[in-house]
């Protein structure tokens, strides 16, 4: 009856930790990209996960615009240019900056995603001053 009772115990007390582990906080309302946190579910899903193809699908995907965005207006004379990366920088290299970034700074989880995307390459990959225009 004793050791019932330790079980008991610790199954309650464990119950919050094994909730948080089988979560990921991959959710589809993530797709709606409220904010940084739900690219950051998205992007960073476990190759595991059932839907990692679809949710890599997507990242990319977002990523590719925002790129193809950056490089339209970084053409332009008056748009400086936020993140110089080197030759041969891979989209996925650029998700994976963002993954980083957006884990080591949760305080930017809540703002609009290429807010934090846009954070997280200028970190990772700084103009020098005469490349901003």
């Amino acid at each position: 009856m004793r050791t019932s009772s330790v079980v008991l115990a610790l199954a309650v007390a464990l119950a919050p930790l094994t909730s948080w582990a089988q979560t990921d906080g991959y959710t589809l309302e993530d797709y709606q990209l409220r904010t940084s946190g739900d690219l950051l579910d998205i992007c960073a899903l476990e190759t595991s996960h059932v839907n990692y193809w679809e949710a890599r699908g997507f990242c990319i995907g977002y990523f590719a615009g925002g790129i193809d965005l950056h490089d339209a207006l970084a053409a332009a004379e008056d748009f400086p240019q936020i993140a110089c990366p080197a030759e041969g920088v891979t989209r996925n290299d650029v998700v994976d900056a963002f993954v980083t970034y957006a884990q080591a700074h949760p305080e930017h989880l809540d703002e609009r995603p290429m807010d934090t995307v846009f954070r997280a390459v200028t970190d990772r990959w700084p103009c020098p001053p005469a490349a901003t225009k």
